[in-house]
């Protein structure tokens, strides 16, 4: 193998990398899983310094790598933010639950006091038969 690609190389690296390598939103590009300028230069028969070289300047540069520690954090923070929203969905429930029980208890009351009223009635016309 030589230092430098060949334009046939070349034309073989730009193959390669249509399929391989793929230019992100945020200005970088990075390869598809089991992909890397190594892999390239082998498939193509030519340095992986060459396919690098190429693929900063036709593609761009790689997306610098997430470490695992990075990668977890970003994994928990997902998980976090959906028990927020399950959180905020059973906050919901129960605050409704909660306004039924308040309506439930405030009918209560009143059909107590009815009755007290009803009873008190009761006894007030008893002692008045009865002459007090």
């Amino acid at each position: 193998m030589s230092k430098q690609a060949t334009r046939k190389q070349v034309i073989e690296i730009n193959k390669q990398m249509e399929q391989v390598c793929k230019k992100t939103s945020d200005g970088y590009c990075e390869y598809v899983d089991g992909w890397n300028d190594q892999r390239v230069a082998a498939a193509v028969g030519c340095l992986a310094n060459s396919v690098a070289a190429f693929r900063k300047e036709v593609v761009g540069k790689l997306r610098p790598a997430q470490s695992d520690h990075a990668l977890r954090i970003e994994e928990q923070q997902k998980i976090i933010a959906d028990q927020a929203k399950q959180l905020e969905v059973q906050n919901r429930l129960l605050s409704q639950h909660g306004a039924g029980i308040a309506a439930l208890i405030e009918n209560h009351n009143k059909l107590v006091i009815a009755v007290s009223i009803g009873r008190l009635g009761l006894d007030v016309r008893n002692l008045a038969v009865r002459g007090y």
